[in-house]
């Protein structure tokens, strides 16, 4: 009986693992705190993401009018 649990709940937590398989399983940093992470280890304090060239090339980048198809909504 005891065996079943432990297997029972092995396979429930590999099944809840594979819903978002690439946070689970990724070689690379994910999500935003996984981005600081790797940007604390390369001896900074932000997370180093490149922004798109149309969003660096506004006159205002900070206007939440013209910067609103740039944006990421995760």
């Amino acid at each position: 009986m005891l065996s079943l649990v432990v297997v029972a709940c092995g396979w429930l937590y590999y099944w809840s693992a594979l819903l978002y398989p690439n946070m689970a399983f990724s070689p690379g940093p994910n999500g935003y705190y996984g981005l600081l992470t790797a940007g604390f280890r390369e001896g900074h304090l932000y997370a180093a993401i490149e922004p798109n060239p149309a969003l660096l090339a506004l006159k205002d980048p900070y206007d939440p009018v013209a910067n609103a198809p740039y944006r990421c909504m995760t």
